[in-house]
């Protein structure tokens, strides 16, 4: 069976964007990940990771401003090449999974 995003994607929990980045930070450590989706009215959003934290002002900052927005996604049924072309097309290192417009996993581009 080939690999696909759903069978390649963590399961992570998504962040409002009203998150502060002290708390995406610490949540981010104890779940082992770069990135985390952001997510309002159960639509993503948004995707957050290291680069976007790097140019927040204080910990107080709300990732929903710093976000890279639209997040770069593909389908839970994208096949490898597929994934690879649209992390060099985005030029993303890491890429939320989604099933329509509900976020249901993240692919990092440096543990696929």
């Amino acid at each position: 069976m080939a690999d696909t995003a759903r069978t390649l994607m963590l399961e992570v929990p998504a962040v409002a964007p009203e998150t502060d980045v002290a708390t995406v930070i610490r949540l981010m450590r104890r779940m082992g990940v770069r990135h985390l989706p952001v997510v309002e009215q159960r639509q993503c959003v948004g995707l957050v990771g290291e680069r976007e934290l790097a140019g927040a002002t204080g910990p107080d900052d709300l990732v929903g401003l710093l976000c890279r927005r639209p997040a770069p996604c593909v389908p839970p049924d994208a096949d490898r090449r597929r994934i690879d072309e649209q992390l060099c097309r985005e030029h993303a290192d890491a890429l939320g999974v989604l099933d329509g417009v509900r976020f249901v996993g993240l692919l990092e581009g440096d543990q696929l």
